[in-house]
């Protein structure tokens, strides 16, 4: 795998891992994942989303796992609903301990049979993606001031569980977790002639 540090290259690439945990919408540089994910379902690359999720007990490998319903309330509101929804496809869910391997071993498969045409793109969602790449500041700018009113005024969705912020390397330049890490890769580009290798020799 490779993390790519700019989508303006990456002609090679055609499919990104985006992992999920507490701080992937929450970091100080969400509106840079947020830009490189519009960009790259704008380029017709496929989209894998992997999630580290809470474990039983104490076989949690990844500290900042989060509960899957609680991913929606954090992820910007055009990426988690409509034509550009993230979560149509199910996040593969990246366990702790015995339950740890099982996961990466359905990641593998999916990112080996990826196909090796690009994603089709209604003209509907070329629009919504062009649009919301032209206003990404305002966007999230706007998803921020609302969610900041929900917290003020806890009556308007007295249900919605506070989510833990803490901060956050860039996405761009860490690598992938290993073993008890606390921080990881959040968007990994992937080459295709690369996707049997990582199939084969996955070891996070």
């Amino acid at each position: 795998m490779v993390v790519e540090s700019s989508l303006q290259k990456c002609e090679t690439y055609d499919s990104m891992l985006l992992l999920l945990h507490t701080t992937t919408w929450t970091s100080d540089h969400k509106q840079e994942l947020v830009e490189d994910v519009v960009k790259a379902m704008r380029m017709g690359m496929h989209i894998i989303c992997a999630h580290e999720a809470p474990g039983l007990g104490d076989d949690t490998v990844f500290q900042e796992c989060l509960p899957f319903e609680l991913m929606f309330d954090v992820t910007p509101t055009f990426l988690s609903s409509g034509d550009a929804n993230l979560y149509k496809t199910i996040a593969i869910p990246l366990k702790g301990e015995q339950r740890r391997e099982p996961g990466l071993v359905l990641l593998t498969d999916k990112i080996a049979k990826l196909p090796d045409e690009p994603c089709e793109l209604s003209e509907k969602l070329e629009t919504l993606l062009d649009d919301k790449l032209e206003q990404i500041d305002e966007v999230l700018r706007k998803e921020s001031l609302e969610q900041d009113t929900v917290e003020t005024h806890p009556t308007v969705n007295p249900q919605r569980p506070e989510v833990p912020t803490t901060a956050a390397t860039s996405h761009r330049h860490q690598a992938p977790p290993l073993e008890n890490d606390n921080a990881g890769t959040q968007a990994v580009m992937i080459p295709q002639q690369q996707a049997a290798q990582v199939a084969s020799n996955a070891h996070w």
